[in-house]
């Protein structure tokens, strides 16, 4: 029934399913949709949405990790800061021995500094990005020729994937290819949908949906 306010009550799902760290997605079929045969309309619209979320938490995890690693490299200025200070009030044969002492221990800490920076490099060179990981997930869900099925429903999400479109299209029948469709689409919602990360979409005014 029209009027009742289903949309705006869905709508309220939204803050809570973000601040849960999971993506809220909405589509909306329309009147000229179903009369010009587009097919999915409210899937695209929906796969456009879901691609910005997801590109743009990346964009957030960037911002934040600089922002630490600013504050540890003002914190360790500072406390260098501290140490230079200390040095300057104390005596003039402490010094000697503290510089001696200071030098031997700088150079241990440079060795160890060494060590981490190759741990450091090692986990760089290891460590998948959330987003490299959602790409890795979907293609082993879906397979080859699932990643072109899917964009063909949620054409938004190619922003994330990067899938190029020049691969030879599947041939098989309607039966066939309906099936394989409901498969990648059921894939991709186990994919995006965990117990820390859910996954609403909603479909607005499926009253105007067209027959695939």
């Amino acid at each position: 029934v029209s009027g009742t306010g289903k949309t705006v009550l869905v709508k309220q799902l939204k803050q809570p399913t973000l601040q849960a760290g999971g993506y809220f997605c909405l589509g909306k079929f329309d009147q000229q949709s179903a009369q010009r045969a587009q097919p999915y309309k409210a899937f695209a619209a929906a796969s456009n949405d879901l691609a910005e979320q997801i590109l743009s938490r990346r964009q957030e995890k960037k911002k934040k990790k600089h922002k630490e690693k600013e504050k540890q490299e003002k914190e360790e200025e500072e406390s260098t800061e501290t140490d230079d200070k200390k040095k300057e009030s104390t005596e003039t044969d402490d010094k000697k021995e503290e510089s001696t002492s200071s030098s031997n221990a700088e150079q241990e800490k440079e060795v160890v500094s060494d060590e981490k920076e190759k741990d450091t490099t090692t986990t760089t060179t290891t460590t998948t990005t959330p987003l490299q990981s959602i790409q890795q997930n979907i293609q082993d869900a879906v397979g080859d020729q699932g990643i072109h099925l899917l964009l063909e429903v949620f054409p938004g999400l190619n922003r994330v994937l990067k899938v190029s479109r020049e691969s030879k299209p599947v041939d098989t029948s309607i039966e066939r290819k309906t099936s394989q469709l409901e498969f990648v689409v059921r894939q991709l919602f186990r994919v995006l949908s965990t117990k820390d990360s859910p996954f609403v979409l909603v479909l607005d005014d499926v009253q105007w949906a067209d027959n695939p």
